[in-house]
């Protein structure tokens, strides 16, 4: 108020008083009385983290109708004297400062219009770990100012101890480089980590060194280790487990091949050499080239081109040892009902006529007791699901038609069975093929039926336990079928396993895979087991892996893995009882793979 309005006020209260009006009163005037004691109202501060920023929790944003902001440190706050307050602080006796932090002006808080509000933060980056006893002091504006103190015990702890990672697993072999490296994640994320241990029996030919493992086994087995990992800090993780798996079998490297062979068939010819033609190469043209891979030698030659270049053909090995070529597409992707023949002896191709049925593709071919090839289903040039059968007569060099199918089907499996027939399954139905307007309609087939030769004619016999395409079917030394993988109806690559038992003509469940793929190979070893590798698993979208089923105990385990990632290779079973695998694409967008390994 203005000096005039005050000694109206007081001459007024005066004038009262001598009236004899009112009380009397010994009221202190408003300029002389005292502040509320000056106090320190902060808590003591929280503790912090060794290289980690020193603040307090708070969160950032509006709530309602206020704001909160975010402080990055730990605000001071006082009560009482006289504002503006100044802050200050030092080591207690027998303590110093923590190292890295300061007293600093910065944002306590907002106003309700979000105007920020300023102070003293205790705040920074603690580069040292211990308890620091610091005596805080406020200073107020009044004159002569008056002070309060606080004593505060600051503790700066270390990171929490690092946590391992367990490393993905790797499938090797005996004598495959093995390299398998342990990461660990910790609260600060310049943290170097040092003094990496191991515990337990590494297998002879590797070593483990800061972290990693790596060299070549020269034994197979498992070895189970402990790891663990020091921080520069002396903080050490919790101990990881670890299982070294050395497998006695897997893929080592052969070749080279001299060119891209992808989507390509293998033929074993009656010399032991195995037959490649054809195929895509890293631009997706077709090729006319074909090459020999020599099992003792362990190398490709090149031997005569093709009368024309194709992709997508199905080989059977005739019984006087020459190869047929059947169908396929060419360069103008279009699907041909022409066929070739290679003869070993020349080490060149001919013209062998055409199929009956003017196109088909997706189709399967197998070979007969009686030297005839059986030609089934697939789609015709439209798209269309065929239901026709044909056979091949090498004598006349001609086809013929012959029963036709119970259902239309593509992308099935023919298994020729001990008795002669031919057990058809799986597959798809096309009734309605896919255009560019058109998203076609197919319906996968579970109903599976048999060839007989004598009659010329097909039956069915049955359902698949899963309906599948793109799958394998082997068969086996007891006669029955194994049905693996391949793409199920319900848009994904299967585990489960099922087979096919001949005397009673049904299909039961027999284990799962470790991993579900489709477009994959499998193969009958010498000792009675299947060998399963590469293929389509959906998500990454390939696979190098590879596992072995064991039909006495229906069980799938895993075994020593591709240097390559292949979807669609082919593979051959050596007269020495390895596998052949070659080409394939390493995935769904990337080129022909040219490599070539052998599973031994």
């Amino acid at each position: 108020m203005s000096r005039l309005h005050y000694l109206l006020i007081a001459t007024v209260a005066m004038s009262l008083q001598s009236c004899g009006g009112g009380s009397s009163s010994n009221s202190t005037p408003p300029s002389q009385v005292p502040a509320t004691p000056l106090a320190i109202a902060s808590s003591n501060p929280p503790s912090g983290v060794i290289d980690n920023s020193y603040a307090i929790p708070v969160p950032c944003g509006a709530t309602g109708n206020s704001a909160v902001s975010c402080i990055f440190g730990f605000p001071l706050s006082a009560s009482g004297g006289k504002s503006p307050y100044s802050w200050s602080w030092v080591a207690a006796s027998g303590s110093t400062l923590p190292p890295g932090l300061g007293l600093m002006m910065g944002t306590v808080g907002v106003t309700m219009n979000l105007a920020p509000v300023g102070g003293t933060l205790i705040e920074g980056t603690p580069t040292a770990v211990g308890t620091y006893n610091v005596v805080v002091t406020v200073t107020d504006a009044q004159s002569p100012p008056k002070t309060a103190s606080a004593n505060y015990a600051i503790v700066i702890n270390p990171p929490a101890a690092p946590v391992i990672t367990p490393p993905a697993v790797i499938y090797v072999a005996v004598h495959q480089a093995y390299n398998v490296t342990f990461t660990a994640q910790s609260d600060v994320a310049s943290l170097p980590l040092q003094n990496w241990a191991e515990t337990g029996s590494l297998p002879a030919g590797v070593t483990f060194n800061n972290g990693t493992l790596s060299g070549v086994p020269t034994v197979s087995g498992m070895f189970p280790i402990r790891v663990d990992v020091q921080d520069s800090y002396g903080q050490t993780s919790a101990p990881l487990d670890f299982v070294i798996q050395i497998y006695p079998h897997g893929f080592y490297p052969t070749g080279p091949s001299s060119s891209s062979f992808m989507s390509q068939l293998a033929a074993l010819l009656p010399n032991g050499k195995i037959l490649f033609a054809g195929g895509l190469d890293d631009s997706q043209n077709t090729l006319g080239t074909a090459q020999l891979y020599d099992p003792v030698a362990q190398s490709f030659t090149s031997t005569g081109n093709l009368i024309t270049p194709l992709s997508g053909y199905v080989s059977t090995l005739l019984q006087n040892g020459t190869v047929l070529l059947i169908g396929g597409f060419d360069s103008s992707d279009s699907d041909l009902a022409t066929t070739e023949f290679y003869d070993p002896a020349t080490g060149t191709f001919s013209s062998s006529g055409s199929m009956a049925t003017s196109r088909r593709f997706g189709f399967t071919a197998t070979l007969l007791n009686n030297g005839k090839v059986l030609v089934v289903g697939g789609l015709d040039s439209s798209g269309n699901g065929v239901a026709t059968a044909e056979l091949y007569d090498p004598g006349a060099g001609a086809f013929t038609a012959t029963g036709n199918l119970v259902t239309a089907r593509s992308q099935h499996t023919a298994t020729l069975l001990s008795d002669g027939r031919v057990l058809i399954a799986g597959g798809a139905h096309v009734t309605s093929p896919q255009t560019l307007n058109n998203p076609g309609t197919s319906q996968f087939v579970p109903q599976a039926e048999l060839y007989d030769p004598d009659s010329g004619t097909f039956s069915a016999v049955g359902n698949l336990v899963l309906a599948r395409l793109s799958h394998t079917a082997t068969l086996l030394p007891n006669g029955e079928v194994v049905f693996i993988g391949g793409y199920g109806d319900q848009g994904l690559p299967l585990l489960p396993a099922e087979q096919y038992n001949p005397a009673t003509q049904t299909f039961s469940g027999k284990g799962s895979m470790m991993t579900a793929r489709d477009n994959h190979t499998a193969t009958l070893l010498n000792d009675g087991t299947v060998v399963v590798a590469g293929g389509i698993v959906g998500s990454p979208g390939n696979v190098n892996t590879a596992e072995l089923y064991d039909p006495v105990s229906g069980m799938f385990s895993p075994t020593g893995g591709m240097s390559a990632f292949r979807i669609g290779p082919a593979a051959t079973l050596l007269p020495n009882g390895t596998v052949l695998i070659t080409g394939g694409v390493p995935s769904l967008q990337d080129p022909a793979a040219v490599t070539a390994e052998l599973y031994k």
